[in-house]
């Protein structure tokens, strides 16, 4: 036993859990409240304690299922983190996300049928149930555990991806997994940040007004390009893949669908993909904003701003252009 972590981050190596161990959240819970001067029975302080049961139990259903750790320093696990709380835990994101998003971590990995229970490990004290929901990309997998507010019993969901949207530009890297409870991060298998710009850009032109929470993330993981050392030609290849397989869905609005055949497939010609998703974040309904983004970032700028910065960093890189 490691004596120079704290209670908490030897909970989170170790995968042991009781009722107990919740008093560390408890204490840092109130901590924050302190520090933010939250009074606990306000609506704010309700909201903070939710919060931040919902990222303790992330935390530690992340770590027992996607940390690089004994065998699996060479060979990543089942399982590689993605998605809005891979941005937030591992690339230094400010939108929290309240589910965990997982992808087999290699091309040739893939799961038949309905998700056996038994492939996702659920730390002692919390209980994976069995998928409550099929989609065209997986299942939604809800995992139990119990709350502090009350002793009451919550879920968190984990998106767990099939076979048409694995890792595609395997191996996954390794990155620490920052909480508000670590003081010492596991580190975890997550996807490249290529990979996640490249399915965002995807996610965003499905939809006719687009997932406006894709395109901050976007924007975020473009603005730090240096830091995370982006390659634009990755980018384009991942892209251009998951943009393709948007064929496959059969809701996908039409004209959609002839843009994808017509300009990207046959043409090469990817312009407009930028067009269209400048069009999504100048064109957003303010409230659309408000209530994916806003109200977890209340210091962000509008969709306007963030498109304008968004579209400054892909010109800059010149996501999406042909290979020099």
């Amino acid at each position: 036993m490691r004596t120079d972590l704290s209670p908490l981050d030897q909970l989170l190596l170790e995968a042991a859990f009781s009722a107990d161990d919740m008093a560390d959240l408890v204490t840092a819970r109130e901590r924050e409240r302190a520090r933010s001067g939250i009074d606990e029975n306000d609506k704010d302080g309700i909201a903070l304690r939710g919060e931040a049961e919902i990222d303790y139990a992330l935390a530690r259903f992340v770590a027992a299922n996607c940390a690089a750790v004994g065998e699996h320093l060479a060979t990543p696990t089942p399982f590689v983190l993605k998605g809005g709380l891979a941005i937030y835990t591992c690339f230094a994101g400010a939108r929290r996300s309240k589910d965990a998003d997982l992808s087999p971590s290699g091309l040739d990995v893939e799961f038949d049928g309905l998700l056996p229970p038994e492939l996702i490990k659920a730390p002692t004290g919390m209980q994976v149930l069995e998928p409550t929901q099929t989609t065209d990309d997986g299942w939604k997998v809800p995992v139990e555990f119990t709350a502090t507010v009350g002793g009451d019993v919550s879920t968190i969901i984990c998106d767990l991806n099939n076979a048409r949207r694995v890792i595609r530009r395997p191996p996954a890297i390794t990155r620490p997994f920052a909480t508000p409870f670590t003081t010492a991060p596991v580190d975890v298998w997550v996807a490249r940040p290529e990979e996640m710009i490249g399915e965002k850009i995807s996610a965003l032109l499905r939809r006719r007004n687009g997932r406006l929470r894709d395109l901050y993330d976007i924007d975020h993981l473009l603005a730090r390009s240096i830091e995370f050392k982006l390659d634009r030609t990755l980018i384009r290849e991942v892209a251009v893949e998951a943009i393709s397989e948007l064929l496959a869905y059969d809701n996908l609005r039409e004209e959609m669908r002839t843009l994808i055949t017509d300009r990207l497939l046959a043409h090469d010609d990817a312009s407009w993909v930028q067009a269209e998703i400048e069009r999504i974040g100048r064109n957003a309904r303010p409230k659309d904003w408000k209530a994916q983004v806003a109200d977890v970032l209340p210091t962000v700028g509008s969709s306007i701003e963030v498109t304008e910065s968004l579209m400054a960093h892909w010109n800059d890189l010149r996501i999406l252009e042909p290979k020099d």
